[in-house]
Protein backbone atom coordinates (compact mmCIF):
# COMPACT_ATOMS: atom_id res chain seq x y z
CA UNK A 1 0.00 0.00 0.00
CA UNK A 2 1.49 3.69 -1.12
CA UNK A 3 0.56 7.13 0.99
CA UNK A 4 0.63 10.16 -0.61
CA UNK A 5 3.08 11.80 1.14
CA UNK A 6 2.13 13.87 4.05
CA UNK A 7 1.36 17.86 3.55
CA UNK A 8 4.28 19.87 4.18
CA UNK A 9 4.95 20.77 7.56
CA UNK A 10 5.98 24.35 8.79
CA UNK A 11 10.12 24.24 9.50
CA UNK A 12 10.98 24.84 12.83
CA UNK A 13 13.49 27.27 11.24
CA UNK A 14 10.64 29.65 9.78
CA UNK A 15 9.25 30.00 13.68
CA UNK A 16 13.25 30.38 15.03
CA UNK A 17 13.57 33.11 17.80
CA UNK A 18 17.40 34.35 16.61
CA UNK A 19 16.92 37.28 19.96
CA UNK A 20 16.58 34.90 22.43
CA UNK A 21 19.09 31.63 21.24
CA UNK A 22 22.12 32.20 19.33
CA UNK A 23 22.71 30.78 15.69
CA UNK A 24 21.70 27.26 15.57
CA UNK A 25 24.23 24.86 14.89
CA UNK A 26 23.14 21.53 13.47
CA UNK A 27 24.55 17.70 13.10
CA UNK A 28 23.60 14.47 11.40
CA UNK A 29 25.08 11.08 12.97
CA UNK A 30 24.71 7.83 10.45
CA UNK A 31 24.96 4.51 12.09
CA UNK A 32 24.54 1.19 10.94
CA UNK A 33 23.42 -1.43 13.15
CA UNK A 34 22.77 -4.79 13.12
CA UNK A 35 18.80 -5.56 14.41
CA UNK A 36 16.50 -8.85 14.15
CA UNK A 37 12.81 -8.26 13.44
CA UNK A 38 12.17 -7.63 17.43
CA UNK A 39 15.01 -5.06 17.89
CA UNK A 40 13.74 -2.89 15.06
CA UNK A 41 10.11 -2.98 16.52
CA UNK A 42 11.35 -2.13 20.01
CA UNK A 43 13.78 0.59 18.42
CA UNK A 44 10.44 1.72 16.31
CA UNK A 45 8.80 1.62 19.94
CA UNK A 46 11.20 4.55 21.15
CA UNK A 47 10.33 7.23 18.58
CA UNK A 48 8.27 10.23 20.10
CA UNK A 49 5.94 9.49 16.61
CA UNK A 50 4.80 6.20 17.87
CA UNK A 51 4.88 7.00 21.29
CA UNK A 52 2.64 9.67 20.41
CA UNK A 53 0.21 7.71 18.38
CA UNK A 54 -2.99 6.09 19.10
CA UNK A 55 -2.92 2.67 20.67
CA UNK A 56 -4.46 1.47 17.67
CA UNK A 57 -2.08 3.51 15.07
CA UNK A 58 0.92 1.79 17.44
CA UNK A 59 -0.24 -1.66 16.81
CA UNK A 60 -0.66 -1.21 12.75
CA UNK A 61 2.63 0.84 12.51
CA UNK A 62 4.06 -2.52 14.43
CA UNK A 63 1.69 -4.73 11.94
CA UNK A 64 3.46 -3.26 9.23
CA UNK A 65 6.98 -3.45 10.53
CA UNK A 66 6.88 -6.88 11.07
CA UNK A 67 5.30 -7.58 7.59
CA UNK A 68 8.05 -5.25 6.03
CA UNK A 69 10.95 -7.20 7.65
CA UNK A 70 9.57 -10.28 8.15
CA UNK A 71 12.61 -12.44 7.03
CA UNK A 72 15.25 -9.76 6.52
CA UNK A 73 16.74 -9.55 10.34
CA UNK A 74 20.52 -7.85 9.46
CA UNK A 75 21.89 -4.50 9.00
CA UNK A 76 19.49 -1.25 9.01
CA UNK A 77 20.39 2.54 8.75
CA UNK A 78 19.69 4.88 11.00
CA UNK A 79 19.99 8.77 10.98
CA UNK A 80 19.73 10.95 13.61
CA UNK A 81 19.19 15.14 13.19
CA UNK A 82 20.63 17.18 16.15
CA UNK A 83 20.20 20.89 16.36
CA UNK A 84 21.74 22.97 19.40
CA UNK A 85 21.76 26.55 19.84
CA UNK A 86 23.17 28.61 23.18
CA UNK A 87 20.32 30.77 25.23
CA UNK A 88 21.37 34.91 24.54
CA UNK A 89 21.91 36.23 28.02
Amino acid sequence: MHRAPPAAAPSWRDSYDGSLFGPPEERTFFQQRSMSVDALVERAGSTSGFVNARREDQARIEREIRRFARGHDGTVSIRTDIVSAFRVS
